[in-house]
């Protein structure tokens, strides 16, 4: 067996022995796409708010991106930046998802991340419910006078 092949090897037997956490990755990535529903119901009203999708949806992504921690770790984000970053659920979905999958700890070991979660889903669901009626709402008008 030559080298490459045996470091593959050995990657392979050690995601293996993380195996029993699989099952908490799926549940963390199963609650985390719940709470990005909740934050779409959000994004939605503002998208139609500006009635453009492409530059209201691009620009969201690419900050949602910069200030998850989807690159690089939130810590490197400038101090009047991290509280920002904690507004967004991609943030404690990554670091949920990093305890189960990469270090293989256990679903309690990601309760505060997941907690967090939850309660950004509580507020999201409530402000974009608000959010989509009133948008709908407008947008209909407009259509249809």
């Amino acid at each position: 067996m030559n080298f490459p092949s045996s470091c593959s090897l050995a990657a392979c037997s050690d995601s293996i022995s993380r195996a029993p956490t699989s099952g908490s990755a799926a549940a963390v990535w199963l609650l985390s796409t719940g709470a990005f529903f909740c934050q779409a119901l959000v994004l939605g009203s503002v998208m139609l708010r500006f009635r453009d999708t492409y530059i209201t949806q691009n620009t969201l992504f690419v900050l949602m991106a910069f200030l998850s921690g989807v690159t690089y770790p939130t810590a490197y984000l400038p101090e009047w930046l991290q509280p920002l970053s904690q507004l967004l659920p991609l943030t404690p979905a990554l670091e949920a998802f990093r305890h189960s999958a990469i270090l293989g700890q256990p679903l309690s070991a990601s309760a505060p991340q997941l907690m967090h979660m939850a309660i950004l889903s509580a507020v999201y669901v409530a402000v974009g419910a608000v959010g989509i009626r009133r948008m709908e709402k407008r947008v209909l008008e407009s259509i249809f006078g």
